[in-house]
This record gives C-alpha cells, structure tokens and sequence, in this order.
C-alpha cells in the first residue's frame, strides 16, 4: 500500500513555504522492469518522487535539501526551457530539471537516474 500525505515543506532556496504531496511509504512486491522502474505499487507513486517549488522552481526529494551549486542555476534559460525540450508531462519536466540540478552538483549517479526516470 502506498501511503501519500500532504506537508509544508520551507524551500532552501528561496525560504516560502508551499503544501506537497509526500509519499510516507510504499510496497513493492515484483521485481523491476528492465528499463530500472520499480515494480506497482511503488512505480505508481512516481508523482511523488519529487517536489517542485512553485515559487522558484527548484526541484528535489524534498525542498528542505540544500541546493549545492549557485541558486542562479534556477533562472537559467537551460533549465527554465528544460534545454528546449518540449514534455508532454509534468512529471517528465520535473525528472529533467532534478538531471540538470544533478548534473550542475556533478552527482553523476543521481544525474543518471534522474534522466532514466524522466523517459
């Protein structure tokens, strides 16, 4: 069973305060798919894999986690644009913009998983 609550969460970045939907817990009861997505019930929660702050638009498990490199990585026409990708899917938008924010760290295995979760 996948649990899913809403909860403020105080961005890092900008310091607002915004109400997300955060997944509590999750089962997983398959093995993964052979692209890496985690078997139901826990693929379905993806939507709440990550955050957005709908203030500044940094992008993350959780909005309290410190951003690592310059916030002005956030106003940037790359990541604004998502390098001029057109996603049919919030969720695909979210993903890309967690890879540029990875890639910006140099957090290659986050960046790597990021990017795989986004297609």
């Amino acid at each position: 069973m996948t649990i899913i609550r809403k909860y403020n969460q105080t961005c890092s970045v900008c310091g607002q305060t915004s109400q997300q939907q955060v997944m509590t817990s999750t089962s997983t009861l398959d093995y993964p798919d052979l692209d890496l997505r985690p078997a139901e019930m826990k693929r379905s929660s993806m939507f709440a894999w990550l955050v957005e702050c709908p203030h500044c638009g940094y992008v993350a498990s959780k909005l309290e986690n410190e951003l690592e490199v310059s916030s002005d990585l956030l106003k940037t026409d790359a990541y604004l644009t998502c390098d001029g990708n057109d996603f049919k899917s919030d969720l695909s938008r979210q993903f890309y913009k967690h890879y540029l924010i990875s890639k910006a760290e140099k957090d290659y295995g986050s960046e790597f998983i990021s990017l795989l979760h986004c297609a």
